[in-house]
Formats: structure tokens, sequence, C-alpha cells
């Protein structure tokens, strides 16, 4: 751990293997040490968001390379002992996962791979195997173009961690975005609705950016979803495989709910769902 005045002082190529260690990505780290210096740890986050989306789809890719597949352990490119050692730390959950659920996101980083050209990346920090799992499959029906912008801005996010591990301090970054959660209301029984499948998606390029199921209180928390930023989101809820479990029939087999996202920043957006058979209705809640 370093301070930003130390990492502003010290040679290059010290700099550069700190920073390496944080995205292998070359072109980002020569502009970084090119943003020399610093001086605060805001600013130290500005320029390496700012820096990692100047670059080109090739540096983007050479940052992937520096990762290992989504629960395992070698990358493909050579990397420091510090990023081999985050890494790590970052697929905790994931690793301590069912065998079964490891086995099957090991075929989904397969079916990723052969579909995209390059591995999953997703900012693992805290999210178990089974939503890894989730996400990742949910980003196979992605097109190209929306999955690259996805998979980079999941790789800012790892860098911005990795960053703040670096030299020791909490991210304000976060205070400009926001959060997400849902609550699904079964109205006709009067309880929670249990095992509702849903998905966060942007609107503009359909990418979809979160997934989750409701628990036994028909919540969906804000953990399952990213920090998003000001924009227009839809919640897709899969209500025809809900119904079915019930043997209820539906005139509605799905739901979209679609929202907006206002500037200004670090509110918390809940969106519930009261539903029944023939009818839904939603709010903004808190």
């Amino acid at each position: 751990m370093v301070t930003v005045a130390e990492l502003d002082a010290m040679p290059a190529e010290q700099a550069h293997v700190l920073l390496q260690s944080c995205c292998g990505a070359r072109a980002w780290v020569r502009g970084m040490l090119a943003e020399r210096p610093f001086r605060s740890h805001d600013r130290l986050l500005a320029a390496a968001n700012d820096v990692w989306y100047s670059l080109g789809q090739d540096d983007w890719l050479e940052a992937f390379a520096h990762h290992p597949q989504l629960g395992e352990q070698r990358a493909q490119a050579d990397t420091t002992d510090q990023s081999r050692s985050w890494s790590a730390t970052e697929q905790v959950l994931v690793a301590s996962g069912a065998s079964d659920v490891r086995v099957a996101l090991a075929n989904a980083n397969c079916e990723y791979t052969e579909r995209f050209g390059y591995i999953c990346i997703i900012c693992a920090t805290g999210r178990s195997a089974e939503e890894i799992l989730g996400l990742t499959r949910a980003r196979l029906g992605n097109s190209p173009d929306a999955e690259i912008g996805i998979a980079a801005g999941e790789q800012g996010k790892i860098t911005r961690l990795r960053l703040e591990r670096l030299v020791g301090q909490t991210s304000t970054q976060d205070s400009a975005m926001s959060t997400i959660s849902t609550h699904v209301l079964d109205t006709a029984l009067g309880k929670p609705a249990v095992g509702v499948h849903i998905a966060l998606r942007r609107t503009h390029d359909g990418a979809t950016l979160g997934t989750g199921v409701t628990d036994a209180d028909g919540r969906v928390s804000k953990v399952d979803f990213p920090v998003i930023e000001p924009g227009t989101y839809r919640l897709h809820f899969d209500t025809a495989a809900y119904f079915a479990q019930s043997a209820r029939e539906t005139f509605y087999p799905e739901i979209t709910v679609v929202f907006r996202v206002g500037d200004g920043g670090g509110s918390h957006f809940h969106v519930p769902l009261l539903l029944s058979p023939f009818g839904y209705s939603t709010y903004r809640g808190s």
C-alpha cells in the first residue's frame, strides 16, 4: 500500500509495476504515468477512468487477457504477483461455489469466449459463483458491440477497486452513481412472490447489466444489480415461469418496467411490482 504522494514521487519504473497490477493494458499504464502527479485520490481515479475510455478496443482486450477466466486462477498473459493475489481475493466466493455451479460456469466461459472472442470480464468482488454464472449466461444474449462496452465497464470497476487497495482509501466515485432494488408482491395470494427471475437492462442498446431471483421476501437487493449511471433502464420480470410454478395462468407472461435515473447521482431507486395473474402496478419506492 502506498499513498498518492508516494505514487507521484516514485521512479517511473516502480510506478509502472504498481499500475500494471491494476490494469494490464500497456497503453493505460503509459497514460497514467503521463498524468502524474495526481495529487489527490479523486484525481487518481478520475485519471484512471479518462485514460481507460480514451483507449481502443485492442487495448481493452489486452487488459482482459491479464485476468483469469472466472472461476480459474491462471491468466492468458503474464501478470504481476500483486495482480494474481488480487484476482484470487476478488474471486474467493466463486472459488468456494458448489462443484456443479463451477462446472456450469466453466461451460458458460467457453460459450462466451466462442461467441465474443475474449474471456468474460465481471467485477467479481462480493459475488457468489451462482451470481457470476447468471451474469455470464445473461450476457451471452448481448450483441458484440454492446458486450465489449459492458466488459470495458467491468474492467473499469476492477481497476478502480485495485487502485483503492493500492492507495488504501475509499472512492467517492460511487456517490455519482445510483443503485437499484426491487420487491415483488403477489397480491392475489397476499404474500411475497418467490422465485421471479428479473433482469436489469439498459434501454438504448438492450445490454443486460445484472440478473437476480426474488428471495423468500420477494426481494432482489441492490447487491444483485450494479451501480448505474444516469439514463433509461428496464427491469424485465419473467412472470410466466413464476405463475407456472403454482399452475396458474396469467395474462402477462412477462412484464417490463421502464424507468429513468436522472442526473445528480448518489440515489437509491426501489422499483416494486405488485402482481396478480391479470394485473400489475408499480411505483418508485424507498
